[in-house]
């Protein structure tokens, strides 16, 4: 029988859960409605919105299925975490709201994602000092704001320099980041075997990372024991 904190823990993270399937069903009709069925808008406006908001749908959600794999391996072991993850969640609102725009300003709401998250990582290596996550909540510490600082850098030079809209070049030199950001947060996370490890960085294979990782003598793969 779970005891009364972890009762507590089970509510927490469903309230965390349905804010993100609201987030997630917001982003869907807002996406069906103001971009895929819009009249005045080009085939290339849509085209450019749609990989826009796919990438920050995909990004929003390996956020939450990481912190929730990590959270339910490291339960609260107070407020402080959960309310990290409320604000985080209203950011992701910020990102779907600008990123449906295709306004670069979506970009900041990123960097605070990233940088909270950062912080999370932080109090959750202090609640729980001998978890088997440590290598993965370190290396959300160090590539987290480094990207965050990037992501901000960005927004500031695309809106000076470029313009208000991000155009399709510009998205896809977003997703390019993006596979980077993923790509180094796994080198320096070594994952956990199968469906623990949670999503991993596209077209490149565990076992492949591993092999990186090795090569580079950055550590080995947990072995989720």
């Amino acid at each position: 029988m779970p005891n009364n904190n972890e009762r507590i823990v089970v509510f927490l993270l469903a309230f965390i859960d349905f804010l993100y399937a609201v987030l997630f069903g917001f982003v869907l009709q807002q996406m069906h409605e103001k971009v895929l069925i819009a009249e005045g808008m080009s085939y290339y406006d849509k085209a450019t919105r749609v990989l826009l908001v796919i990438g920050v749908f995909y990004f929003l959600m390996g956020d939450w299925i990481s912190a929730r794999l990590l959270t339910a391996r490291n339960i609260y072991t107070g407020y402080r975490r959960f309310f990290l993850e409320v604000i985080i969640a209203f950011c992701g609102f910020g990102a779907a709201i600008e990123v449906l725009r295709a306004h670069p300003f979506f970009l900041v709401y990123v960097m605070f994602v990233l940088s909270i998250g950062a912080y999370w990582a932080h109090w959750t290596i202090i609640e729980c000092p001998s978890s088997r996550d440590l290598p993965e909540l370190r290396a959300i510490k160090r590539v987290q704001p480094i990207t965050a600082i990037a992501g901000g850098l960005s927004s500031f030079l695309w809106y000076k320099y470029v313009g208000e809209l991000m155009s399709l070049g510009g998205v896809i030199m977003l997703y390019a980041i993006g596979w980077l950001y993923e790509f180094f947060y796994e080198l320096y996370a070594p994952a956990l075997p199968g469906l623990a490890s949670g999503p991993s960085v596209p077209f490149v294979s565990s076992e492949r990372m591993a092999v990186i990782r090795r090569f580079l003598g950055i550590g080995e793969q947990r072995d989720g024991k």
